[in-house]
């Protein structure tokens, strides 16, 4: 498993900004519009809608249990309050997201929309009421998570 969630591309790095929630790395967020959080940063919470592909990224510490890099590994979550780390995703740059517990199949090269929870699932015919800008990403692998409790990752390329 990679310990990165940004597997290739040039996006648009560093942003940060403060959490209202906690965050996996990997998962699809937004900015907070309006509010006593607004601007802060949170997942996205809108499942099939609008989204811009943006990424919540493993936080940078010191880790010297790990050899001296510096990255955390992907599945530490940021608390609520803590400073998150994100990208802006260009076409073509590769994440490796999140895909919910009990997620239909997903295949290499299908659609993929928020679940609004900030995790990414298979889009299917005729459910997006919205635009194609509900579609975030395309899956570079097939997954399958149709039985599984827990979330688990895809690496995806973004649109």
């Amino acid at each position: 498993m990679p310990n990165t969630v940004l597997l290739g591309g040039s996006p648009n790095v560093p942003q940060e900004r403060t959490g209202s929630e906690s965050i996996t790395p990997g998962m699809l967020v937004e900015i907070v519009p309006s509010g006593g959080q607004a601007g802060q940063l949170r997942k996205h919470a809108t499942a099939q809608g609008n989204a811009a592909a943006w990424f919540a990224r493993e936080a940078l510490t010191p880790d010297r249990t790990a050899g001296g890099g510096l990255a955390n590994p992907i599945d530490v979550t940021y608390q609520i309050g803590e400073t998150v780390r994100w990208f802006q995703c260009r076409p073509g740059d590769e994440v490796y997201a999140i895909v919910p517990a009990n997620a239909p199949a997903i295949v290499a090269g299908d659609d993929l929309v928020s679940n609004g929870d900030g995790t990414l699932k298979k889009s299917v015919t005729g459910s997006i009421t919205t635009n194609v800008a509900c579609i975030i990403a395309k899956a570079a692998e097939a997954v399958n998570n149709s039985a599984g409790t827990a979330t688990v990752r895809i690496r995806v390329y973004a649109l």
